[in-house]
Formats: C-alpha cells, sequence, structure tokens
C-alpha cells in the first residue's frame, strides 16, 4: 500500500494546493472578501482533508524504512477520503452555517444550537434514527477490526488479551449503541433539544472517542523501543506528523460544536500557538548538526518569539524569530543539497541563486507599483509568465544541471527574474563564481523536501505579518472620504475623485454606482482604483434588490497591499448628492431615489505588510512537491 498511498496522495497533496490557493487568489482580488483566509466553513472543509493527506506523507517513510505507523498511513489516506464527503456535507447541509448551505432560506441561521442543526440536516431526507445508528455501527465494526487486526501483531501475553478485551468492547458499545439510538433518538431528541437537557451531537462524539480508543493506542504505541526518541529524524517526523493530526481533529471538534461561534478571531487567536510547534519540528529536523542542535535553536526561535511579543504585544513580531529560524534551516539544507561539496564559492553561487529566485516569486506572483524616489516602477504584467518561469528554473537550476541542464541557465535566469533588482545582481553575482571549477550540483528530488519546509516557513511568516500587524482604517458615514479631499493613512494618500451613478436603461433602479479613488504613496501616484456597487435583484430574507460590491480593489506594492473595502464592520458605501444627500450601502435595499453627484465614500481600508509572502511561498511549495513528485517511490 505504501507506493500506491505516496504517489497518489502526493498528487491529491498538489491538488487540494492547488485549489486552496485558486481559491484564496479569488476571495482576495475578485471577490472583495477582505483578505485570503477568514476561516469560514467552506475553507476549513476543504483545509481539513489537505491536512490529513499531509499526515499520510509524512507517515509513508517512516513506515517504510522502520516499518513503523503501519496504520496510521492508511488510516490518514481513509480519514481523506472521509473528509472529502464531510466537507460536502457540512457546507451543504447547513450544519456549519454557511452561505452555501441547500436548506430551505434561513434555517441553517434560525437554528444556533450546532446539535439542533445536525438533527434538522439528517431529518431533511431520512431519519435521524437510521442514520445515527449507521454511524455508530460503522464506527465500532472499524475500531473493533483494526484493534483484532493490531493484537495479531503481538506475542500472546497481556497485551493482546488487552487489545482483545478492547475490540470486544468496541463491538460491544457499537451494538449497543445502535439498539439505544434506533429505539430512543426519535422519542426524545426532540424533548432533549426543546428543554436544552442536553446535545445528542456530544453524545456522538464521546461514543465516537470510546469506539476509536484502540485505534489511538494502535498510534502511539512502538514495536521497538516503546517510546519516541526525538534524537532520531524519524521520530521527528512521527511528531509532526502528530502535531498536525492534533490540528486536524481540533479543528474539526471546535467547528462542529461551535464553540466560541465561528468568527475569524477566535480562530487567529489559535493558530500561533499551533504553528509555533509545526515550525520548531521543522528547525529540529532541517538545523545540520545533529537533533539535538536542531531543538537548541528552535528553543532560541520560540523564546525570542516570545520575547518578541511581550514586549510588542503583536503575533507578528512573535512569528518573524520563529520563522526566520526554521526557513534558515531548510534553505541551508537546500543549499547543502544543491552543493554537496563544502566549497564556498559553489555555496554562495547555490544561495545567490535560491534568493534571487525567491525575490522574482515575490514579485511576479504578485506584481504590483514600486515607489522608487519620485518614480513609480510598474511591473509590466505581459512579463509576469517570463518572470515566474525564470524565478523557478534560478532555484531549482542547480538541481538539474546533473540532468543535462547547461549551468548557464540558472544564473541567467535569476537575472530575468528581475526579483526588483536585487534578484538581477544576485544572478551576476552566481554567473562571476560560476567561473571558479569544482562544482557538484545536487539531484532535484531531494530538494523537494526543503523547499516545501522553506515555504512553509515564508507562508507563516506571511500570513503572521499580514494578519497581526495589519492596520485597519475606518471610514465611517460620519466622517467619510471626501470628494477632493485626501486623506492620510500612514504612508500612503487616498483621494475621491471622481464617480457616477450608472443608469443607462433609464429604469429604475440604476444598474450601479461607482466612485474613483486615487492612491499615492511618498507623493508617488500608484494606482486608480474604480469602487463599484452593482445592483443585483436576490431572493433573500427581504426579498428586495442590493447593492453587491464588484471586484476586490488592491493596490499592490513590494512590501505591502493597501486593500480598499477591506472591514466587514464597514460596508462599503457611496453618498449622491441631489436635491439630498443618499446613501448607497453594499446589501442593503436600494433607495427610491437616486441622481447627483458622487461626494464621498464610506469604506474600510486596510494597511497588510507581507502579503506577497503569501503568494510566494505557495508557488514555492508547489513546486517542491513537483520535484517530489519526480522521486522513484521506492528510493
Amino acid at each position: 500500500w505504501r507506493d500506491a498511498c505516496q504517489r497518489w496522495g502526493r498528487r491529491a497533496w498538489l491538488a487540494f494546493l492547488v485549489a486552496l490557493s485558486l481559491g484564496s487568489a479569488w476571495a482576495y482580488n475578485v471577490l472583495s472578501f477582505g483578505g485570503y483566509w477568514a476561516w469560514d466553513p467552506v475553507e476549513v472543509a476543504d483545509l481539513l482533508p489537505f491536512l490529513s493527506l499531509t499526515v499520510l506523507l509524512h507517515a509513508v517513510p517512516v513506515h517504510r524504512r522502520s516499518r513503523r505507523l503501519g496504520l496510521l498511513g492508511p488510516s490518514a489516506a481513509a480519514l481523506a477520503f472521509v473528509l472529502v464527503l464531510l466537507a460536502t456535507f457540512v457546507t451543504r447541509s447547513g450544519l456549519w452555517s454557511s452561505v452555501h448551505a441547500f436548506l430551505p432560506t434561513g434555517a441553517s441561521v434560525t437554528l444556533t444550537d450546532p446539535a439542533a442543526r445536525l438533527v434538522s440536516a439528517v431529518a431533511q431526507d431520512v431519519s435521524a434514527r437510521f442514520t445515527t445508528g449507521l454511524l455508530v455501527l460503522g464506527s465500532a465494526t472499524f475500531t473493533a477490526t483494526t484493534a483484532l487486526q493490531r493484537a495479531r501483531s503481538h506475542e500472546p501475553g497481556p497485551v493482546q488479551m488487552a487489545w482483545q478485551g478492547l475490540a470486544g468492547l468496541a463491538g460491544v458499545l457499537g451494538l449497543a449503541g445502535l439498539v439505544a439510538t434506533g429505539l430512543t433518538v426519535d422519542l426524545l431528541h426532540g424533548l432533549v433539544l426543546g428543554l436544552g437537557l442536553g446535545r445528542p451531537l456530544v453524545g456522538i462524539l464521546v461514543l465516537a472517542v470510546l469506539g476509536g480508543l484502540p485505534l489511538w493506542v494502535a498510534l502511539v504505541q512502538e514495536d521497538r523501543e516503546g517510546r519516541l526518541a526525538i534524537t532520531h529524524r524519524e521520530d521527528q517526523l512521527v511528531l509532526a506528523a502528530y502535531v498536525v493530526l492534533l490540528i486536524l481533529l481540533a479543528t474539526l471538534a471546535l467547528l462542529l460544536l461551535g464553540v466560541n461561534g465561528y468568527e475569524r478571531a477566535v480562530f487567529d487567536t489559535r493558530a500561533p500557538f499551533l504553528a509555533a510547534l509545526v515550525l520548531a519540528l521543522v528547525t529540529a529536523t532541517f538545523t545540520p548538526g545533529g537533533p539535538w542542535a536542531g531543538w537548541l535553536l528552535a528553543g532560541v526561535g520560540v523564546l525570542l518569539g516570545a520575547v518578541a511579543f511581550f514586549l510588542t504585544g503583536s503575533w507578528a513580531w512573535a512569528a518573524a524569530p520563529v520563522c526566520l529560524v526554521a526557513g534558515s534551516s531548510a534553505l541551508r539544507d537546500l543549499v547543502r543539497k544543491a552543493h554537496p561539496i563544502p566549497w564556498l564559492p559553489g555555496r554562495v553561487r547555490a544561495v545567490s541563486l535560491v534568493l534571487a529566485g525567491l525575490l522574482g516569486l515575490l514579485q511576479w506572483t504578485s506584481p504590483g507599483t514600486l515607489a522608487v524616489g519620485t518614480t513609480a516602477v510598474v511591473s509590466p504584467v505581459w512579463w509576469v509568465p517570463v518572470g515566474l518561469v525564470a524565478s523557478v528554473l534560478a532555484i531549482v537550476g542547480s538541481f538539474l544541471e546533473t540532468r543535462g541542464l547547461p549551468r548557464w541557465v540558472a544564473p541567467v535566469s535569476s537575472v530575468l527574474a528581475l526579483g526588483y533588482g536585487l534578484g538581477a545582481l544576485l544572478g551576476v553575482a552566481a554567473l562571476w563564481f560560476q567561473v571558479a571549477p569544482g562544482n557538484k550540483p545536487g539531484r532535484a528530488s531531494g530538494a523537494g523536501v526543503a523547499l516545501i519546509h522553506l515555504g512553509l516557513a515564508l507562508l507563516v511568516l506571511g500570513v503572521a505579518a499580514s494578519t497581526y500587524a495589519a492596520q485597519v482604517s475606518s471610514l465611517r458615514q460620519e466622517a467619510p472620504l471626501e470628494r477632493g479631499v485626501p486623506m492620510t493613512l500612514g504612508a500612503y494618500e487616498v483621494e475621491l475623485v471622481d464617480g457616477r451613478v450608472v443608469d443607462e436603461d433609464g429604469v429604475w433602479p440604476a444598474e450601479a454606482v461607482e466612485a474613483v479613488v486615487h492612491v499615492r504613496k511618498g507623493g508617488v501616484f500608484l494606482e486608480e482604483e474604480v469602487l463599484r456597487l452593482e445592483h443585483a435583484f436576490t431572493s433573500g430574507f427581504t426579498g428586495r434588490g442590493s447593492y453587491v460590491p464588484d471586484g476586490s480593489p488592491v493596490v499592490r506594492s513590494w512590501s505591502e497591499d493597501l486593500i480598499l473595502d477591506a472591514d466587514p464592520s464597514v460596508p462599503l458605501s457611496i453618498r449622491v448628492r441631489g436635491t439630498e444627500a443618499t446613501w448607497v450601502t453594499a446589501n442593503a435595499p436600494p433607495p427610491e431615489t437616486l441622481s447627483g453627484q458622487v461626494d464621498a465614500v464610506s469604506l474600510g481600508i486596510q494597511q497588510a505588510p507581507g502579503v506577497n509572502l503569501v503568494w510566494a511561498s505557495i508557488a514555492l511549495v508547489a513546486v517542491g512537491m513537483v520535484l517530489r513528485m519526480e522521486r522513484p517511490a521506492r528510493n
């Protein structure tokens, strides 16, 4: 099973990565989403199979080398399939409050109790008794089967007897639960929910935990040594797999139970703790000099992060040391693979090429306008595909030279990648160091893991910076952005310069209302953005039409993005002044009449630093997985 799981797992993992990335880019650029991730039900439901596949890809190589985790790999593969079905169920049924639910209008909103939503969703087509009983029976049968299979691998004695006892307990619980559920759920679930004395969903989860106890014991039971040793790289991968699995289960349970609601802030406060654990494991795995050196370096990064958080109170500054330590460890491992011989000119060449490629990815995954002095340098859109290809070739060129790629391709590619000009200078430096003999490049397949984890460190850094260091300015209707009156927001200057009411057919309501905003930085004109409210007839709760934002206006630069219409608490509103002032607001009923000149805008404006790191890291991780897929399965 290992070869098939690894081969298809890598393909599925890459497909999920591309799908999640495209969804994030769509939300960021088109949907007027206010960001690339918001922890809504659809995003999280699609993230869960991705995490399960990540566990699978950690477990398979460990089992190949040491014959451990023989149950974790198949379980993670099966769990990924189950979670795909779960993603469809929870978002379409209304169990997780989602705009994509297929329930009647308002059905998933009026029920605030997650257990009530579950019963309501199940009762739409089949009886709750049948579905719940089937769930209990299937869980008990699966856990009993895995427990018995595990018991066969042990010598006769107390351990085997314990396994058989647990298997028998799981089977008895499953049958008892099936009978009890079938007899009582239809009679009692309405009474219990009505009185608020209990939640059937909690009972189902408790039963699943009891039935899944043999599976958990199988995961932590070691065939040899009896415990994990953090001095072994295999065990570090095991710990990484366990941490990801815990994140998966915690996220699933919290969302399923609706703990503390579904607000983004709830998850943003938990994410740094989970990310720090994963990055510490990445650092320990990829730091040369022995595992203890890795753990020491990881501890220093976490300690510096804690000090930074204590001094600044910002998770962005706290994440920076941890991410930099993890990223530098992966980068060092990558350079060693590019040039295995400890020869300084070769290592400098490899570092120059990788950094030039990273700078190119930063520039071309999110091209924008760069203010240099009093001049605006605009990244040409037509150069984007060339820049992306050149950036990738600069990073992986050193590893492909053993397969016939000429040695001049990687340095020339790094020059073509530009990378805000710094990448081009690094490419010239790589050309200079190339004339020295003695270069022995590595293999492309060996670079995949290091690239993936380097991208992971950059991704966490980008998410931390753009989430926890973002500054939001709310321009409400009481103090809006007036026409012809520039407003200063940090280093930026925003001005409403024009606007109009679009009514081409002369039939009310008007098709759209537009406001034209100019953005400057340091006196340099960066971009013109058109804020547009387009009228659409809906069949929502009011049955009336509403104006919805069209597009997500984002002004990009190399260090940060300026996102217009980014504060959900301040919906985009455009004021039209005729005989009287009239506000047109997104997702609100249209006014009775509308005529005159656009003279003010109310909206939220967000300054999000480090967003380019997010897009560049995704490209880097995808390239790393493609290189990893190239590796023969049995090597």
